[in-house]
């Protein structure tokens, strides 16, 4: 099967033969217009278009949802790391990890590639800064030590952002049953890496505008009402509160932007846009909460391999801001952003996914998709 089947374009209803955007207009490559044309669309080897709309019956073979089968978690058609219907909690973690044991080299192997392109360059620069002298004032100490601090955790960020594109990539091939390589996986998603960059710097953004107006505004308040100190303490805790509840709330609403600008060849506000409406209403509550646990799941896996890595430390460099404390902090990271990344991004993947199959019926054209490409 080739590595190059791509995604239907987005559609409003929830139907199978529906195929209409919101307001009942057709769907085309965005949202309104006309309908698609009969063959599968034009672009990235089918990404913006995963094969043409669903026929008006089940693919042959079909036996899961939609009225064909036993129903949502009974038996269905699946010709990759997913069951083609709406996926549970167990679906999609199990998803996630098939994907990686299927495809090792373009996961781990990548995650491992990408961010060592990110961590070498900050463990450098972070030997340089330990190898310059410091001022006597406390505050050079101080901001030398939250450079060095800092470095490795931003090298990470930065490599995870690029990974998550390329696992999205991976991901996609995986539902399908074709596999994916690195050299493939960098040859699909390397013209939408400046998209990818645009969506998620735009959803950082909005993330800490947010946390910054929610946390300025009562300071403000506090400052000109001349509140006593136990009223300024508790209106500032309430608005870090609430300004948490708000960031969370907008990176689930916004998360979603990444697999859209991959998969879907979309532009920066149009993915945006509609990872808005992928997780809109109570779509958003089970997002929230599978995200969480597989995020749960993220940190305790850095946590059992951070200990024996501490200890080794703090025995070699017991003031902790050494040379073998930086270069260790950097291994961490490459190791576990390598095992990670590949796992949370999947997740998140199969979420829209998921998302695309309970509104817009994508199970219909992915089944159907992938038994032309096996020739039945």
């Amino acid at each position: 099967m080739s590595g190059n089947a791509g995604f239907p374009p987005p559609g409003g209803s929830d139907r199978p033969d529906g195929w209409a955007a919101p307001g009942g207009q057709p769907a085309s490559s965005g949202w309104g217009g006309s309908p698609p044309p009969a063959g599968p669309p034009p672009g990235y080897g089918g990404y913006g278009g995963y094969g043409s709309p669903p026929p008006a019956g089940p693919p042959p073979g079909y036996g899961g949802y939609g009225g064909w089968g036993p129903g949502p978690y009974g038996q269905a058609y699946q010709p990759g790391v997913i069951p083609l219907r709406p996926l549970g909690l167990g679906d999609i973690f199990d998803g996630a990890i098939k994907t990686m044991r299927a495809n090792p080299q373009a996961t781990i192997g990548l995650g491992f590639l990408v961010g060592a392109v990110f961590l070498i360059p900050s463990a450098l620069v972070s030997l340089w800064l330990e190898g310059q002298p410091v001022g006597s004032s406390e505050a050079s100490r101080t901001v030398r030590d939250l450079l060095l601090a800092s470095l490795p955790g931003l090298a990470s960020a930065l490599a995870g952002l690029l990974l998550g594109g390329f696992i999205a990539h991976v991901v996609g091939q995986a539902v399908l049953g074709a596999k994916a390589g690195i050299a493939q996986t960098w040859q699909e998603t390397k013209s939408r890496i400046p998209a990818l960059i645009g969506v998620n710097v735009l959803t950082w953004l909005a993330v800490v505008l947010a946390l910054v107006v929610v946390v300025i505004v009562p300071g403000v308040v506090v400052a000109l009402s001349g509140v006593g100190e136990a009223g300024a303490a508790a209106l500032i805790i309430l608005a870090m509160l609430v300004g948490l509840v708000v960031a969370v709330w907008l990176a689930i609403r916004l998360g979603m932007g990444g697999p859209v600008t991959v998969l879907e060849r979309q532009r920066v506000l149009a993915s945006l846009g509609r990872s808005w409406r992928l997780t809109s209403g109570r779509a958003f509550w089970r997002i929230l909460g599978i995200t969480l646990l597989a995020g749960i799941i993220a940190m305790i896996i850095q946590g059992v391999l951070a200990v024996p890595v501490a200890v080794v430390t703090g025995t070699v460099d017991p003031s902790g801001t050494g040379v073998a404390t930086s270069l260790t902090t950097h291994a961490m990271n490459l190791v576990v952003g390598a095992l990670t990344t590949p796992f949370t991004a999947g997740v998140g993947c199969l979420l829209y996914l998921d998302q695309r199959i309970r509104r817009e019926a994508l199970d219909v054209t992915l089944a159907r998709t992938a038994q032309q490409a096996a020739g039945t």
